[in-house]
């Protein structure tokens, strides 16, 4: 399990959520799906192939953003595409995505979920993408996760001596990096995402004389997966519209609300749902359990959401202590030096407000919920004690107004 983060602010600014440039992440700025095709694909062969093959290049996809149905109901599928993929010593391979990493783990690594949970699942691990600030109270997103290390404006090459990080792709950095592989036949190889480690890859190198998948295979795969995600997407966040409520202990019938869902390979980015009726007096409840990817929080109004999910600005430090922001460019000013810091909004994880909203008490946060780094999977429940025909417009924390809702009270 990871730590709850409760000792300090928690994941997002948008730009940590993840921006496919509509959202920014804790995240990242990030769902997934399912397809009856499994990820673990191993795409057709090629034609065959005589003697030693000419380097090639492989395109992947370090996870995919969908429409589920409209522009304005994004989605993610989180996974590597293809899952699977065999190479020879020699190829390159390219990744390309927003707001993940494309992180290979050494040779020595045969059980990524093992590394992972050593590595890379709690706070104070050198690979979980969060860290603690020397600033008492304050978690950055972890340099060690955030920035490449090996030289991503070229190729970096891969031996399978030692990890070897993209670094955030889309944050503040390039979207796109190329890994060459110098790694003997008959090995294979881990590469996982960071930020979202349930998200990973195997890479076979087998024998120049092996065939293996064109990219023009890998494509058609793919584009199967993400058309079958896309439908999946579409049918789930409709019934998702629809309104359910359950008897409470009061004895009144409380509404059943989500921020955000996920499902397997799956995430849809959105309140559900949209648009939640009442009567006075009663109570919605959100729910939280069901995301396994990425947190989410449920903040009244709107407007403040926003403002926590866009954090501070990037911070450089100061040689005597203390930090200043960044220049807009992303690059530090004089006096000042870097690693450029990409710190979180104190309010992302912390509750705030009573349990009763009304025209004149609407500051209510539900702090930061659920997800892969943020084991909190109870739901928030909130009373309507007074009729609001216009309603009462929330969003999330993490990610921003790119999920919000309105709750009408009659």
């Amino acid at each position: 399990m990871a730590t709850p983060l409760s000792s300090g602010p928690s994941r997002r600014h948008p730009r940590f959520l993840r921006s496919r440039r509509l959202r920014r992440l804790v995240s990242a700025s990030s769902v997934a799906v399912l397809v009856a095709a499994t990820l673990a694909f191993v795409a057709p062969l090629s034609s065959a192939a005589n003697g030693a093959q000419a380097a090639q290049t492989f395109n992947v996809a370090v996870g995919h953003d969908i429409a589920a149905g409209s522009r304005h109901n994004p989605a993610d599928y989180m996974n590597f595409l293809p899952g699977t993929i065999s190479v020879h010593q020699g190829d390159s391979i390219t990744f390309t995505g927003d707001f993940h990493t494309a992180t290979a783990l050494p040779l020595s690594v045969t059980d990524a979920n093992a590394w992972i949970g050593t590595h890379a699942r709690r706070l104070g691990q050198k690979y979980f993408f969060l860290a603690k600030d020397d600033e008492p109270g304050t978690l950055i997103f972890n340099p060690n996760v955030q920035y490449p290390n090996c030289d991503v404006t070229t190729a970096c090459t891969y031996d399978g001596s030692k990890l070897v990080n993209s670094g955030g792709l889309g944050l503040g950095g390039p979207m796109k990096v190329t890994f060459t592989i110098n790694v003997p036949a008959g090995k294979s190889f881990w590469v996982i995402c960071l930020i979202h480690p349930q998200m990973q890859l195997r890479v076979h190198v087998v024998p120049d004389s092996q065939q293996v998948q064109t990219q023009t295979q890998i494509d058609a795969a793919v584009n199967k997966i993400v058309g079958a995600a896309t439908a999946r997407a579409t049918s789930l966040w409709q019934k998702l519209q629809h309104q359910h409520s359950h008897v409470g202990k009061s004895g009144r019938r409380v509404v059943d609300a989500f921020a955000g869902f996920d499902t397997k390979r799956l995430e849809l980015f959105g309140m559900f749902p949209r648009m939640i009726h009442v009567h006075r007096g009663q109570s919605v409840m959100w729910h939280f359990k069901d995301l396994r990817y990425e947190p989410h929080s449920v903040v009244f109004p709107a407007h403040l959401a926003q403002m926590i999910s866009t954090g501070p600005p990037p911070m450089c430090e100061k040689p005597g202590g203390g930090d200043v922001p960044a220049n807009p460019n992303f690059t530090c000013p004089a006096g000042s030096k870097g690693p450029i810091e990409i710190e979180l909004d104190p309010r992302l994880l912390r509750g705030s407000g009573s349990h009763m909203v009304t025209p004149m008490d609407r500051l209510h946060n539900s702090g930061a919920r659920g997800g892969f780094d943020v084991p909190i999977v109870r739901p928030y429940t909130l009373r309507f004690p007074v009729a609001n025909a216009r309603g009462f417009r929330y969003a999330c924390g993490v990610h921003g107004v790119m999920m919000s809702g309105r709750v009408i009270v009659r």
